[in-house]
């Protein structure tokens, strides 16, 4: 919740350098679209209940709940530029800008 608020929050920023934001969870499209409306988010967000996209990144799993662990990538040409393996929550957005200020 804190990672998708903080995206959120900063989505304009991110846009207007060019960045879409989409979000990935194990949770169905129900779910996604009662997460998207009650929080305002207006990015897209992928229900990706059989982990096609989760395993094509190799984000790991916790093997009791089957919930992915958060991580966030910055992809620009088709090539990954920034990956951020513990999901900065809450400071999501604060901890891309930057990145995106030293590319070309």
């Amino acid at each position: 919740t804190k990672q998708g608020c903080s995206l959120r929050d900063g989505y304009e920023a991110l846009t207007q350098k060019g960045v879409a934001v989409i979000g990935v969870s194990h949770d169905d499209v129900a779910a996604q679209k009662a997460f998207k409306d009650k929080y305002s988010l207006p990015f897209t967000l992928i229900a990706d209940t059989d982990s096609k996209v989760i395993n094509a990144f190799g984000v790991p799993t916790y093997p009791v709940v089957g919930a992915a662990h958060r991580q966030a990538y910055l992809i620009k040409d088709g090539k990954i530029i920034y990956t951020d393996y513990k999901g900065t929550t809450d400071k999501q957005a604060d901890t891309i800008l930057p990145v995106l200020a030293e590319q070309k």
